[in-house]
């Protein structure tokens, strides 16, 4: 009894205190910024691209306690060098949070939970954690930003594919018409899933069956090349089952069942074929053990007195930002009166339109309030254009916003997936260098064609036009922007200094007319561009 006693009790004294201080540190950051944790968690929950996260918590305290004699011999000792990057990584989180934008909170939060290591427990102690360490990153909600790029690989693929098998293929955007039926690539077909899924089970899976650093890239490449091949290869199955089926088959919900058996099919046949070139010969205490190094006996242990002035140093830098909001104070004002629609010079008094009965509305979820208005020239402005030259304007107000309420959203935009009416044109649009307020915006047109049979038609509000092109700005804190990066920071700005978080976005619209033959100037669409800019101009300048 002794004896074991005497064998453990150094390994007890060097990590006991150290090891809890950290752990108690990293649960004080993770409360301080709670917000931030919590929206992450929320996002594994009700996103199932996600779920995938609830297990690499676990999955990395494994990994750490798995590769044990690597570190139970080190000497914890605090790295001051790691210090400085404390408080800015904490000030990262709450900017960001302040910004309302996710994913630079959830990077700088779990960056900062990693950078606790070396600040408390040493480099050393970071380089044999260094895999799980980074592991953990795969935490962040993050990737799904490459969702409409992965939309159109499918859909071109899927149309290349059919046309390859003798199928006649007619294609709008990322909705194409076989002879039996109508099919459209949505988020659920984009393969994100299973990208993302892929890339932390094949990264797992390199680490622990190879030590080659060559053949974990090697495999990690591979996790992330195969899944896309086998969705572009989904896709075409089904259609081709639902078309060879007389759409009996793969038709509804069930082709999302097929696709998940199939890519679990593929992902077994990869881990099979990549445990051909396992190495076996390595065991694993060989693999994380390692001798200490020798006179450790004799080096000086650190003491609580270090360890304590450690924890303290580290705790009041990691949450110095955090402190420093919170002598501020964010407060944003419970009532804000709503953006009105300006008089413009040149255009007739604006004219109401009915949400529900527009040819078309961009998707802004959660507006505090949402307005339609129409322009009509007033004759004096572009009269030599033949067909209508009306403008419409969207207003989107928001204030008091959250995660779950904000105009700086991915899930706000112009034209929504797998929308009835419209699509998107292919081709880049080039963008426009408006005058607004002193400034210079640079505003990306974005162009709807009408789908076939749809132009033309008549509804409540007018008939559907052959092409629509819309711009956003956004109106935060009294400036003009685009809804990019920098409009994040100055919405954070605003909340941090107490100007409250109201912010209001301006998409404007018009008609295109049809396109034209490819190869062809687009003289209808050039007009279009004019009169945007020439609105945009005059609009903004009366609504200041």
């Amino acid at each position: 009894m002794s004896a074991v006693f005497q064998s453990t009790s150094p390994t007890h004294q060097k990590w006991a205190r150290p090891g809890l201080q950290t752990a108690a540190l990293a649960l004080i950051v993770l409360l301080a910024l709670w917000p931030t944790a919590n929206s992450m968690v929320e996002i594994w929950w009700r996103s199932g691209t996600f779920n995938h996260a609830f297990a690499v918590p676990p999955l990395v305290a494994w990994l750490i306690w798995r590769s044990r004699q690597r570190w139970l011999h080190l000497q914890p000792r605090a790295d001051r060098r790691w210090w400085p990057v404390l408080p800015l990584l904490a000030g990262i989180v709450v900017f960001s949070e302040a910004a309302l934008a996710n994913a630079p909170a959830h990077f700088a939060l779990v960056g900062l939970l990693v950078a606790l290591v070396p600040s408390m427990l040493g480099m050393k102690v970071m380089r044999a954690w260094a895999f799980p360490l980074l592991f953990a990153f795969f935490m962040v909600p993050f990737g799904e930003f490459l969702m409409p790029q992965m939309m159109e690989a499918t859909a071109t693929f899927t149309v290349w594919a059919l046309q390859r098998s003798g199928v006649p293929v007619y294609r709008e955007g990322l909705n194409f018409v076989i002879p039996s039926g109508q099919w459209s690539v949505v988020e659920a077909c984009s393969g994100i899933r299973y990208l993302i899924a892929s890339a932390s089970v094949g990264t797992l899976f390199g680490y622990l069956t190879y030590s080659s650093p060559r053949k974990r890239w090697t495999f990690v490449a591979v996790a992330l090349l195969v899944p896309v091949v086998a969705n572009w290869i989904r896709a075409y199955m089904i259609v081709m089952l639902g078309h060879l089926s007389n759409n009996q088959l793969a038709a509804g919900a069930d082709h999302l069942v097929y696709g998940w058996v199939f890519f679990g099919a593929i992902m077994a046949v990869m881990f099979a074929i990549g445990s051909r070139w396992a190495d076996p010969h390595l065991s694993l205490a060989s693999r994380t053990s390692s001798a200490p190094p020798p006179g450790l006996a004799s080096r000086t242990l650190t003491t609580h007195a270090d360890a304590t002035r450690s924890a303290w140093g580290c705790a009041v830098l990691a949450l110095l930002p955090v402190m420093l909001v919170w002598a501020l104070g964010i407060a944003a004002p419970s009532a804000v009166p709503a953006q009105a629609p300006p008089s413009v010079s040149g255009w007739k008094p604006p004219q109401v339109v009915n949400l529900k009965d527009s040819i078309w509305r961009p998707v802004f979820i959660g507006a505090s309030q949402e307005s339609m208005w129409r322009y009509e020239p007033d004759g004096a402005v572009l009269a030599h254009e033949s067909r209508s030259a009306s403008v419409g304007l969207h207003l989107a107000d928001y204030w008091n916003q959250d995660q779950e309420r904000k105009l700086l959203s991915s899930e706000n935009r112009l034209l929504s997936s797998g929308h009835p009416i419209w699509h998107q044109q292919g081709g880049t649009v080039p963008r426009l260098l408006v005058q607004v307020a002193g400034r210079n915006l640079n505003l990306q047109p974005q162009v709807m064609q009408a789908r076939s049979g749809a132009a033309g038609n008549a509804t409540s509000d007018r008939r559907t036009p052959s092409r629509l092109v819309a711009v956003q700005m956004v109106l935060i804190g009294g400036r003009w922007l685009v809804p990019d990066a920098w409009a994040r920071v100055a919405m954070a700005w605003q909340r941090l200094v107490g100007g409250g978080d109201q912010a209001v976005s301006w998409v404007v619209f018009t008609e295109a007319g049809p396109a034209l033959e490819a190869g062809k100037p687009d003289t209808e669409l050039d007009d279009a561009l004019k009169r945007l800019m020439s609105f945009v101009q005059s609009a903004t300048a009366e609504a200041m």
